[in-house]
């Protein structure tokens, strides 16, 4: 494959600029396939980030004011609030941080054969948000019909939002 890169800044919390990925070749052990162009956009300014991956089979975008290096953390931090995950440091703040985002998996031959366990996949569709500053975590999700191996998921909807003191 061929990259096009124009990074204006590589700092992981300020990423300025695009990468283009053409003709990427996925090789599995019994064949190769040959994939459209994948690009990712990232902005940042002192009031938003956001990020835009595009390709043939997912689209995402995550649009707010979060820095790359803690966000995961600070949502580690926030369930912490409601899960027990036998982390070492609980409330460690990581500043400010909010999103949204979206995430839509395409039905795309090529990923049917990159996976050759999929058998059958309807778009996926999955939003939400984060907010650190009170723990906010939404997730909404549908998944009209997945299919990997002798399992079937259909007519899935996923929702989780927090109220008051449960997630």
């Amino acid at each position: 494959g061929v990259l096009d890169a124009d990074i204006q800044s590589g700092n992981i919390d300020y990423l300025n600029g695009k990468a283009s990925i053409h003709n990427l070749i996925i090789a599995t052990e019994k064949d190769q396939f040959l994939t459209d162009s994948i690009t990712v956009v990232a902005v940042s300014t002192s009031e938003k980030n956001s990020i835009v991956l595009k390709s043939q089979f997912l689209d995402a975008e995550f649009i707010g004011k979060y820095q790359l290096s803690t966000i995961a953390n600070s949502i580690k931090n926030s369930i912490s609030n409601y899960y027990n995950l036998k982390t070492g440091s609980k409330n460690v703040p990581y500043g400010k941080q909010q999103l949204a985002f979206k995430v839509n998996v395409k039905s795309t031959p090529i990923l049917l054969k990159i996976l050759p366990e999929l058998k059958s996949l309807e778009p996926i569709v999955i939003t939400g948000r984060y907010n650190s500053v009170n723990d906010t975590i939404v997730v909404d999700g549908k998944i009209p019909k997945l299919v990997y191996g002798a399992n079937t998921i259909a007519n899935a909807v996923i929702k989780k939002k927090k109220k008051e003191t449960a997630l």
